[in-house]
């Protein structure tokens, strides 16, 4: 159906998706699809128009074709028409032509990708403010620039989580690793030297190289100081995380001296193995940048600690999905791609109190309890290390975890109990004897067995 057109393009845009009440303009005259429902008048040819035959493409779609033209192709469809250029000055197009043309060495003189690769001269930036461009509805274009803009501040006033500090092992183990209950511990840190170290200007002149995973980018190796320069460069959700074993071979940008494990996290159980798992991480990442919600690998618990910036985490309980996750199956979940689009979307709509959350500083650390939902947005630049572990506490539900999903390494878990650690082995497997005698009891009160 046609309709009358509306030419409007300096009118901001109010986002249905959050509550906040501040206006977002996008500097292309994008709206998010849902504002269509409230435009009467809009010219659905528009659209139609602009890209031709390419209109009966949904926008993903078209962007994924797109993004296989060079920076020159690029250019020249920009000049198709106004929906054109609209589409070809997205910045995920641009970014991996700019990794391709400069690597990590890339200059930071623009506030986006396009304008880093084309170079200052290029006008273009300056003409799309008298390029009367039309309103065009897509989530696709318009949320990529809204989670660089959104204010996050609504976020970031609650906590609900136990802050602890003196706590000896024992009263550690009986209040939070037992029941399983998180708590943010805020004198772990205190002697650690990397907290003075562990800076930019200090890993910088390391000179190490490192693993970044960069969007849709696979694992490069690339000088810190690179990464630290292109990082401050993207916005997101084109932000970097960085996750590197601090103590692992060519990866190593740290020294195993400047942290030490917290005496509450000493027991790894998981030290049997002649391989184990990755377990422990320097992360980096820069604001709004974060990771969506997970459930730490093999059902292991973990500890974070802040030491430059602060990081906002939510929890839920394993037993409780957290709204946003897609469950496929009994067991498979596939949450959001992107930190900052969970939070748009479904932060607002919880019940306060029916999560955990709270905002960790640098100093303190966070116990992450075995098979909790956790997401983490980084509030700030920041640079955290992390680990995960096996103790007796969480013993159980590793194994059981395991013997599910992965039977070589429960094997390989068990074995390695048997021969070192065979006090735990005895308890991993008197779960499995309980249940058959409780079987075997309740047939001896009365019950029956049919085959």
């Amino acid at each position: 159906m046609k309709r009358a057109r509306q030419d409007d393009p300096a009118e901001p845009t109010k986002v249905s998706r959050t509550k906040t009440t501040k206006s977002y303009s996008h500097p292309f005259n994008v709206r998010p699809l849902a504002n269509l429902l409230l435009n009467e008048t809009y010219d659905d040819q528009v659209r139609s128009d602009g890209l031709g035959v390419f209109s009966e493409l949904p926008d993903l779609l078209l962007l994924y074709i797109l993004k296989k033209l060079s920076a020159k192709e690029l250019c020249s469809c920009s000049s198709i028409s106004k929906i054109f250029l609209i589409f070809c000055s997205t910045d995920q197009l641009w970014e991996v032509l700019c990794f391709e043309k400069f690597g990590f060495t890339m200059p930071v003189s623009s506030p986006c990708w396009k304008y880093t690769f084309l170079g200052s001269s290029f006008q273009d930036q300056l003409d799309r403010t008298t390029l009367n461009l039309p309103q065009i509805y897509s989530d696709h274009l318009y949320f990529d620039w809204f989670y660089s803009q959104v204010d996050i501040t609504p976020w970031i006033g609650h906590d609900n989580i136990e802050r602890r500090s003196g706590l000896t092992i024992d009263q550690f183990n009986e209040e939070y690793n037992l029941p399983n209950k998180p708590v943010i511990l805020t004198d772990l840190s205190t002697p650690w030297p990397c907290k003075e170290t562990w800076t930019k200007a200090n890993l910088n002149s390391r000179g190490r190289r490192v693993l970044a995973g960069i969007t849709s980018l696979p694992k490069v190796n690339t000088k810190f100081q690179h990464y630290y320069t292109s990082m401050f460069h993207l916005a997101p959700p084109y932000t970097h995380s960085l996750f590197i074993d601090p103590n692992n071979g060519q990866d190593k940008i740290t020294r195993p001296e400047e942290y030490s494990v917290p005496p509450y996290f000493t027991q790894d159980l998981f030290s049997v193995l002649s391989q184990r798992p990755q377990f422990r991480w320097l992360l980096i990442g820069a604001a709004r940048s974060g990771s969506c919600f997970h459930q730490d690998p093999n059902f292991t618990a973990a500890w974070n600690t802040s030491l430059y910036g602060r990081k906002k985490f939510v929890l839920f309980p394993g037993d409780i999905v957290p709204p946003g996750i897609e469950q496929t199956g009994p067991d498979d979940f596939v949450p959001p791609t992107i930190v900052m689009d969970w939070f748009v979307k479904h932060y607002s709509t919880l019940k306060r109190g029916s999560f955990l959350e709270a905002v960790i500083s640098p100093g303190e650390t966070i116990f992450v309890p075995s098979g909790w939902w956790h997401t983490v947005l980084n509030l700030d630049e920041t640079i955290a290390v992390t680990q995960n572990f096996v103790d007796e506490y969480n013993l159980e539900n590793v194994c059981s975890y395991l013997e599910t999903t992965k039977p070589e390494l429960y094997a390989q878990f068990m074995g390695g109990l048997q021969t070192q650690k065979p006090d735990f082995y005895e308890k991993a497997t008197k779960k499995k004897l309980s249940e058959w005698d409780e079987m075997m009891n309740e047939d001896d009160q009365g019950g029956a067995f049919f085959l």
